[in-house]
């Protein structure tokens, strides 16, 4: 095990490190081996990696003089053919340009973060075969490539995690998806996550056995327009912040950064939502969208809505008719600060059935729509919270005339068709 052996020498300048005369045939691990240092130069006679099974996060935060990495990877005995773990090997690590196209990765199972690095604008992987590999999830998240083409060269077919693949991404104003295989991808959760692509082609991208897609597009604070028609979404079970506009990073001390959004136009009608179970935040401050019609949405197996439109304050039109909310438990600040522009406005919640929502709380709080269409199955009788679920909402009238006051309960007392001897917000569908 020769893990960590010079972990340790915290972005120490090592001008040469000379390794001659010292034997790694037995080592199986060398995970961590050169993190955090600066290698100007590497010297061995006989640097023999043949038998090690272990090689994350190897080169994780280093650097040398001009950002090549050909010295290590070309060094006599250097070999990653018994290699599984490639995990994180070049993750931040101050390397330009990288050549693995002669390497044996014949074993390897585990390709994630692998190459996570801002300052990635260069990589040839001609000839490179990947039989094994499962995880890909981050592989070439923070590049700068110009071009991701380069990856088509990889079969993909046994990969089952493509999570944040193509996250945070810079450089590319249009994003090509890399015609790559996805056939057996489960996983594409936070794939394009804070990316700056201004335009997408996804033609090439296979959906049909992916089950989690949460934060897939969340954060692309560039998009204006994305048309997803062709995404096959019937085994998906996860859409929880699909879209959301928030970040999911903490580095800035608090829990969520508001994200600059300028997505106007999203195009979901093909979707097959039937085995979604969570829909939590998917539209989350997406605050630029005026229209949103999905009309075509199964929710038949959904549990959890909760804050799915919150901060859309753009909408002026939703289409919300087909939900089947049955199964809903959570509709925690589902429509808070939704509308807002959509001044003596209209939302048609008619085919709700709530009869087991148990939080309800802040659930249509902050919406200045003056009319919001129920029936008589908009049941709260399982509802244990619905604190603030109507406050702010002061432009709202029930069918009967009842308007908002504020000393008027803001739970779920008015939450009911508006009718003499029992005031309420909501009015009948006609």
């Amino acid at each position: 095990d020769a893990s960590n052996m010079f972990h340790g020498f915290l972005y120490r300048d090592i001008n040469l490190l000379d390794l001659t005369g010292i034997s790694m045939s037995k080592v199986k691990r060398m995970s961590d081996f050169f993190t955090s240092n600066k290698i100007n130069h590497f010297l061995t006679d006989n640097f023999d990696t043949s038998n090690v099974e272990d090689m994350s996060f190897m080169l994780c935060n280093t650097a040398t003089n001009n950002g090549d990495y050909s010295e290590i990877l070309n060094a006599p005995g250097f070999s990653t053919k018994n290699v599984k773990n490639m995990s994180n090997m070049f993750r931040e690590a101050q390397v330009t340009s990288l050549n693995l196209s002669g390497l044996d990765f014949s074993n390897v199972e585990d390709m994630s973060h692998m190459l996570q690095t801002s300052y990635l604008t260069s990589l040839n992987l001609t000839g490179l075969h990947i039989p094994k590999v499962k995880d890909m999830s981050y592989f070439v998240a923070g590049t700068r490539l110009s071009d991701y083409s380069v990856l088509a060269a990889l079969d993909t077919s046994n990969v089952e995690n493509m999570s944040g693949m193509f996250s945070t991404i810079y450089g590319v104003s249009h994003f090509i998806f890399p015609n790559i295989n996805m056939s057996s991808v489960n996983n594409m959760s936070e794939m394009f996550d804070m990316s700056k692509f201004s335009s997408m082609d996804l033609t090439a991208i296979n959906t049909s056995n992916v089950v989690d897609m949460s934060r897939a597009f969340a954060c692309m604070s560039e998009l204006t327009n994305l048309d997803l028609r062709n995404f096959r979404t019937h085994n998906v079970k996860n859409m929880s912040e699909m879209f959301s506009r928030k970040s999911s990073f903490t580095d800035f001390g608090t829990c969520d950064v508001t994200i600059n959004d300028k997505l106007q136009n999203l195009n979901l009608s093909n979707w097959d939502t039937r085995n979604v179970e969570n829909m939590s935040k998917m539209f989350y401050e997406a605050s630029k969208l005026t229209q949103l019609d999905l009309s075509n949405f199964n929710t038949s197996n959904v549990t959890n809505m909760s804050g799915m439109f919150n901060g859309t304050r753009g909408l002026t039109s939703l289409n919300i008719s087909s939900f089947d909310t049955r199964r809903v438990v959570d509709m925690t600040a589902m429509f808070y600060m939704s509308m807002v522009n959509n001044l003596d406005g209209t939302l048609d919640v008619s085919s709700f059935d709530t009869r087991s929502v148990i939080n309800m709380a802040s659930m249509f709080s902050g919406m200045k729509v003056k009319t919001i269409y129920a029936s008589n199955l908009f049941i709260t009788n399982q509802v244990n919270n619905s604190a603030y679920m109507f406050a702010g909402c002061f432009r709202i009238r029930g069918g009967n005339g009842t308007t908002f006051v504020n000393s008027n309960p803001k739970d779920k007392t008015y939450a009911r068709i508006d009718a003499p001897g029992a005031p309420g917000y909501f009015t009948l569908k006609p």
